[in-house]
């Protein structure tokens, strides 16, 4: 499937909401102690714009995180979803569907494919050990 736009999701707003989650802080507690609307923050939780510098660096002080952080989710979720692209493509899921699957959570595309790579493993190492089952079985026969 070739990337379109829409498709590519901006990350940091999600590693944001959960952050501030894993902090127990409220939307309006982060927005206030980082100098920003709570509506700015809820936008940016939502993916529906992208952070300046400054407010994630005063997003991330606040969460006790690094700036590098925030690189560091971006680059990984990037990757994940290139191979999770490029996974489903090779498996022919119709474009809606790839769409609604790449457009999950972080945390469930990272799990739907890493189930998906199990699953396939299993269905390899089945489909060797019955060959391997299936040459025993003729040469004791």
């Amino acid at each position: 499937m070739a990337q379109r736009p829409g498709i590519q999701r901006q990350r940091i707003g999600p590693a944001i909401r959960r952050l501030r989650r894993m902090n127990g802080l409220t939307l309006d507690e982060l927005s206030s102690q980082a100098g920003i609307s709570a509506s700015h923050l809820s936008r940016l939780e939502r993916g529906q714009t992208l952070p300046s510098f400054q407010v994630l660096s005063d997003i991330a002080h606040v969460l006790g995180q690094d700036v590098d952080e925030f690189v560091r989710i971006e680059s990984e979720v990037t990757t994940l979803d290139s191979d999770f692209a490029e996974f489903l493509d090779a498996r022919s899921f119709p474009d809606d569907l790839q769409q609604e699957l790449l457009s999950c959570s972080i945390e469930l595309r990272r799990e739907l494919f890493e189930t998906f790579m199990k699953l396939l493993e299993e269905s390899g190492q089945r489909g060797k050990k019955s060959s391997s089952e299936a040459e025993q079985s003729a040469g004791v026969a």
